[in-house]
């Protein structure tokens, strides 16, 4: 371990002329700041750690001037993670192992000396501090020349920063000198410092001392100090004090420590005047920094923040309770050569995780030091990292249940580690992954994982990095492999699945891979042939032997194997198809290699003339040999069972006649995915012309249950999609022709529902042959060229939950698909709602509230709050979700706000909740309901006589905790405030009210979109959340809340709670609902009676604020939200009552 010097001391107090002395006698320095006329020698500062740490205080919105330091705890705050990977990245680029002894210097390490300290310890270096001071009354002279500070700002900025830099090296071996010491006597305050420090200058000779003294000559002082007179005797006193305590060398903590409390009653003194809303003087009240954006940091997190907030957690934590006792974690992080640094960044994120791993322990190839975490040394060669981690991995399996390994640089989110512990607790899976966010040209993005998928896996390393294995299951499999390094967890993972491994994925982005990440210095060829091995041997193992060769991407292979034809039947599907292409194929295929079966022509919807082609072939079976076949139904499902009834080989194929034309060797290719027995049926790449011309296409693929398009559509046929997704063999829930072949004794025990067709007809058909415990595989290696608009019809009214017990059963969420994809249009993009995209591990108590945001105010306020509270999970989406859309999300409640249509066939049943009468042909509505909610005792009455069903009534709440500590602002404005939020229920007088009583009132208008009002008023853009609404009325301090009504309405008392809450005196039309509690004034729609209630409430202002006080305690006195939730929003009372004695 190297020895390091930090020079730490104030702007303008000798620094550099130390940094230039020790330079010269043999410590490492470097000069690379350019000189000036204030130093004319140089500043010996490095250019990339001046541009750290302004960026640092620009992150942390302090300027280097501000006088009350950097915020509390700010060095272990995980933001402050991306900093000290750089500034550990710079350390180890700028001092080697060979550089014995080095130096740094730079004022801001009197705030930053932390950062350094551990940045330089896990570089491999023993830190070392020299504080030099200036007389404070010269440095702050210097400062007001060079910066222009003024001489009280420059004296309270050196108390901050030699206070500062005095307790954060108090721990450190350290030495004190002054400017003036340094430059009257240098030789003996150099030996000062190897003394001191327990070091030796490299220049031991005369000739290196005598260097640095002559360079230390009286020259360098050149400032005058301020004068003393006329500063503010606090601060006199207390700068005077601490000079003298310098010079006597008297460093004791408890006399530090008091001038430190002096220093912060001086700042809070002028913070306090500086948050007035009043400006104190001129200039004196500046605006915050702006946070600048971290190093190598990406853009904003492009998962959703509902995932990470407080709510998330408070809910997460509470299900944990429930879930048992998690498994033990061992972490292993990966630093090859020249990505220490980086570690700090990966252990961050694990610091910073709701639930920590058990164990971690660092693999360096570089020098490394972590306080708290085991480092291993490894040699800096190609492979060893590998080695040592597949080692180190099967050792974890005595330590811990599950272990991973990570990159450095690589993060995950807070919950991440949680949620993969609840999702490995609750099945006891003994493989688990997630998304992940990867980097990219144009920014980062998810790479949505598919599920588990054996066929995938075999043809694609497609499950990454940050995967957890059991250890129970890896010493099944015989432990990593370190032959197979670069491939070893892809060889791990085929191994798994040989054994019939539980795999499960958690579809959330918890895992962000940086850009520089990396394993080991092992080339991507290498990893490919080592890969392609591990298959090889699987495929082998598993009875499918074949040759394994790569594809166009690296990471992507395919299998090459023959097959013999035991019997193939070959069902041609007539619907639409016309002659002259049919006779095209029938040639085709009686020309080319003899078929094994028969052909069966199938249809239902034929043409005259086809009609006649099919008769003409059945006449003439006995001719044809029984090598062609016809038959016709009234049904496309009927003519297939048909067909199938009549094959008698093991194997059937089905295609459209209507194709333009097909791969070489199709059969073949196609027949070649079921030597694996437990496929049941193969599907061909569908590529569907989109132009005249035929010279444009898109890929069609698999069947997505619930979805409008099929898998690829967007997608041309040189697309891979994203992560390769469509470039090989998959697994699905649902294949269909043009271009299929499958197992004929499982297409026959299928039961073919005469009235299904289309995509429904083969979602159904494909749930009973995975009932059957077979698997469905789609391949990209065969492609079938159809012309436009020959796309199956989709099935977008879910007619396949008609069909057999087994589509019936089916899950709306497609296990080959992905949670957070869209099932409307290109199947592969986000799904843009993320409303519609549940959090995994499933939450039991689970509500989804749907309608327009600006009728759903107070509903909104309320999931909110008890989502906060953890009480339940809930999320939000705008208009009518689909059936397959709610049916995925699986929400335990869905309610529905002032519905405008009924739900979509097969959807779940939904809760009504009403802030506002139904327009006549939303009644349907209504009517489909299963509970029905109004928000007022108006609303419910009108409601009941629209319909026979029952109609509770749910008065909206406050969450009161938001509320207990309010303070209402006194605002600018000397007269009394009126608040009044317009709603478009005020009657045609009110306007004139408002005007003739400008001159006595300040009006503050919520206002609504498009309406005028006076220039004289406060307008406020209606708050969106309760907070919000908390925010604004704190702001503009209301005194008194109208709300009067022109025509008969039944809006609830939402908006006059809010302004309760607040403190206003009421004053509202009588026949509003309102709690009797609140003692408003209630008034008729008679203008003089509200023109005389405002004149007395303005004129008796004291009174107003009294009567104002009791409301707000009235409020508060009503049932919180917490306390007494929402009946529709099915909260379990028990659950409710748990958290509140945890909160207690």
């Amino acid at each position: 371990m190297t020895d390091a010097i930090f020079i730490v001391g104030y702007y303008r107090s000798g620094t550099s002329a130390l940094s230039g002395a020790l330079q010269r006698a043999g410590v490492k320095f470097y000069n690379e700041a350019d000189p000036n006329e204030h130093n004319p020698l140089g500043f010996y500062e490095i250019p990339e750690l001046i541009e750290l740490d302004v960026n640092l205080f620009n992150h942390l919105s302090v300027d280097w001037t501000d006088v009350r330091g950097l915020p509390k705890g700010w060095s272990e705050r995980p933001d402050t993670a991306p900093f000290l990977s750089r500034l550990e990245e710079i350390l180890r680029q700028r001092f080697t192992p060979q550089d014995r002894l080095w130096g740094l210097k730079h004022p801001h390490l009197c705030r930053t000396l932390p950062l350094y300290e551990r940045a330089a310890r896990q570089a491999g270096h023993k830190p070392h501090v020299v504080h030099i001071f200036r007389e404070p009354w010269v440095s702050a002279a210097s400062q007001g020349r060079k910066n222009g500070l003024t001489r009280a700002h420059a004296l309270l900025l050196w108390m901050s920063y030699t206070t500062d830099a005095e307790r954060l090296a108090r721990h450190l071996p350290r030495c004190w000198l002054t400017y003036h010491d340094l430059l009257a006597q240098p030789t003996q305050e150099l030996r000062l410092i190897e003394s001191s420090l327990g070091l030796t200058f490299q220049k031991k000779n005369g000739d290196g001392l005598a260097q640095a003294s002559s360079y230390l000559t009286g020259q360098l002082n050149r400032a005058e100090p301020f004068p003393r007179e006329g500063l503010t005797r606090p601060l006199h006193d207390l700068v005077t004090r601490t000079w003298e305590a310098i010079l006597a060398r008297d460093f004791q903590p408890d006399l530090w420590d008091g001038l430190a409390a002096e220093t912060e009653d001086l700042v809070g003194f002028l913070s306090e005047i500086s948050a007035s809303r009043g400006r104190a003087l001129p200039g004196f009240n500046g605006e915050a920094l702006q946070t600048a954006a971290l190093p190598n940091q990406s853009t904003a997190s492009i998962r959703p923040v509902e995932r990470t907030d407080d709510s998330a957690k408070t809910r997460l934590m509470k299900l944990r309770e429930t879930t048992g006792a998690l498994p033990r974690l061992a972490v292993l992080i990966a630093a090859p050569s020249g990505r220490a640094p980086a570690v700090n960044d990966t252990l961050e994120s694990l610091r910073g995780q709701w639930n920590a791993p058990n164990i971690v322990k660092i693999l360096s190839a570089d020098p490394l030091a972590v306080e708290g975490f085991e480092t291993i040394t490894v040699p800096a060669e190609p492979e060893a990292m590998t080695r040592h981690l597949c080692e180190e991995a099967n050792l974890c399996t005595e330590e811990a249940d599950y272990v991973a390994i990570i990159n450095a640089g690589d993060t995950i989110a807070p919950d991440g580690c949680l949620r993969l512990a609840m999702l490995a607790a609750q099945t006891n899976a003994d493989m688990l992954y997630s998304d992940e966010i990867v980097p990219g040209t144009n920014g980062a993005w998810i790479r949505h994982k598919p599920g588990w998928d054996i066929t995938r896996l075999r043809q694609s390393a497609y499950i990454g990095d940050w995967v957890w294995y059991s250890t129970r299951a890896i010493r099944v499999a015989g432990g990593f492999n370190a032959a197979m390094a670069g491939a070893e967890e892809y060889d791990m993972q085929l191994r798994f699945a040989a054994q019939g491994a539980k795999v499960e994925r958690l579809p959330e982005a918890i895992f962000t891979r940086s850009a520089g990440s990396k394993r080991d210095d092992i080339s991507q060829q290498l990893f490919c042939a080592r890969a392609a091995e591990a298959l090889k041997q699987h495929l082998a193992n598993c009875g499918m032997k074949a040759e394994v060769q790569n594809r166009q991407y690296p990471g992507l292979f395919h299998h090459v194997r023959l097959t013999e034809d035991p019997g193939t039947t070959l069902i041609m599907l007539c619907d639409g198809a016309d002659i002259p292409l049919l006779d095209k194929w029938m040639t085709a295929l009686f020309t080319g290699k003899p078929l094994s079966g028969p052909v069966i022509l199938a249809g239902a919807d034929l043409c005259g003339p086809m009609q006649n082609y099919f008769d003409a072939v059945s006449d003439q079976r006995e001719a044809l040999e029984g090598k062609v076949l016809a038959v016709s139904a009234l049904t496309t499902s009927s003519a297939l069972a048909k067909a199938v009834a009549l094959s008698e080989t093991q194997l059937v194929v089905i295609l459209d006649a209507r194709m333009q034309e097909i791969s070489p060797h199709w059969q073949e290719i196609l027949r070649a995915r079921l030597a694996d027995s437990r496929v049941a049926a193969v599907a061909a790449r569908t590529i569907v012309q989109t132009s005249a011309d035929g010279q444009q296409g898109q890929v069609m693929g698999p069947l997505i249950i619930g979805a409008d398009t099929r898998l690829g559509a967007g997608h041309g046929p040189l697309d891979p999609g994203p992560g390769g997704w469509l470039m090989v063999d998959q697994e699905a829930s649902a294949i269909s022709p043009p271009g299929l072949i499958a197992r004929r004794a499982a297409l026959s025990a299928c039961n073919f529902d005469p009235d299904l067709n289309g995509d429904a007809l083969w979602i159904d058909l494909s749930a009973q042959l995975r009932a059957q415990g077979s698997r469905l595989v789609w391949t990209p290696d065969v492609s079938l060229v159809m012309p436009p608009n020959t796309v199956p019809m989709a099935d977008t009214e879910s007619s396949f939950r008609n069909g057999s017990p087994a589509a019936q059963a089916l899950s709306w969420a497609d296990p080959y698909h992905h949670p957070a994809l869209s099932l409307h249009g290109d199947l592969l993009a986000p799904e843009r709602r993320t409303g519609l995209v549940r959090a995994i591990p499933t939450d039991p108590s689970s509500l989804l509230l749907s309608g327009d945001p600006a009728q759903s105010g107070a509903p909104l306020n309320a999931v909110r709050a008890l989502r906060h509270a953890g009480l339940l999970e809930a999320d939000w989406v705008q208009g009518l979700p689909g059936a397959a859309e709610l049916g995925r999300r699986a929400p335990e409640s869905w309610v529905r706000v002032n519905p405008l249509l009924p739900s979509h066939n097969h959807s779940l049943p939904y809760t009504a909740l009403y802030t506002a009468i139904p327009e006549p042909d939303a009644l349907p509505a209504l009517a489909a309901a299963e509970r029905i909610f109004a928000t007022s005792p108006g609303l419910v009455s009108n409601l009941s006589n629209l319909t026979k069903a029952s109609v509770s009534l749910w008065r909206p709440a406050l969450s009161n905790r938001y509320w207990q500590d309010f303070e209402s602002g006194k605002g600018l404005n000397t007269k009394p405030r009126i608040l009044w939020i317009d709603e478009g229920i005020s009657p045609p007088w009110f306007p004139e009210l408002m005007k003739e009583t400008l001159d006595i009132a300040a009006w503050m208008i919520v206002e609504r979109p498009g309406v005028q009002y006076p220039e004289a008023v406060g307008r406020i853009t209606p708050p969106e959340t309760e907070q919000s609404w908390l925010h604004v009325l704190s702001q503009v301090g209301p005194q008194i809340m109208l709300r009067p009504m022109g025509a008969d309405t039944h809006i609830d008392h939402y908006h006059a709670l809010l302004a309760a809450a607040a403190g206003c005196r009421l004053i509202v039309d009588k026949r509003l609902d309102i709690p009797e509690s609140l003692g408003a004034l209630r008034l008729p729609n008679i203008k003089q009676n509200w023109s005389k209630a405002v004149q007395n409430a303005v004129q008796n202002l004291k009174e107003t604020l009294r009567q104002g006080a009791q409301t707000r305690a009235a409020a508060l006195a009503l049932p919180s939200l917490e306390d007494e939730p929402p009946a529709w929003a099915n909260v379990d009372q028990s659950t409710s009552l748990t958290l509140a004695s945890a909160a207690e």
